[in-house]
């Protein structure tokens, strides 16, 4: 049996970094994907208003589904505003907190310290992503029921207001 080996602290820290870089980075897509579920479910509740606005008379059915429309855009809004709302997210190791390590540790201590405070990292940001990640499901499926609604508001409207 092999003699275990020091681990080689320089991969590590790069594996740490490299985790820590790619959950900021699927942050940086969640926001963008928010950003354009939000777009879409406020050009869909715009499309439907100009047809309300448009046509004189609208069947029941009509009132019925532009209710839901517009109660799924607030559920898009809220969703996708909270989930966009800034938040403070650890980065890890800073210059400061390295150099200052350096006063007291040795090199390797440094790049364990470091190493730590990227692990510390990742854990804090963890929950907040997760709920991103929810909030983003949650404003698909109101942008779905959106989408279904005003479908159906713009079906009502156009064979119930030809005689108008």
């Amino acid at each position: 049996m092999a003699a275990p080996h020091e681990p080689n602290l320089d991969f590590l820290y790069s594996v740490a970094r490299r985790q820590l870089d790619i959950q900021l980075e699927f942050v940086d897509g969640l926001d963008t994907k928010l950003g354009i579920v939000f777009s879409a479910g406020s050009a869909e509740a715009a499309i439907v208003s100009a047809a309300f606005a448009i046509v004189r008379t609208h069947p029941i059915f009509a009132w019925l589904a532009l209710a839901l429309s517009v109660g799924a855009y607030v559920g898009i809004a809220w969703f996708s505003l909270w989930g966009l709302f800034p938040q403070t997210w650890a980065h890890g190791e800073t210059i400061a907190g390295v150099a200052g390590d350096y006063v007291d540790h040795s090199h390797n201590e440094v790049i364990r310290r470091a190493i730590n405070r990227i692990r510390r990292a990742l854990d804090e940001n963890q929950p907040r992503y997760d709920e991103k990640v929810r909030l983003l499901w949650f404003s698909l499926l109101a942008l779905v029921a959106e989408t279904v609604a005003a479908a159906l508001a713009l079906l009502s409207i156009a064979a119930g207001g030809q005689g108008s």
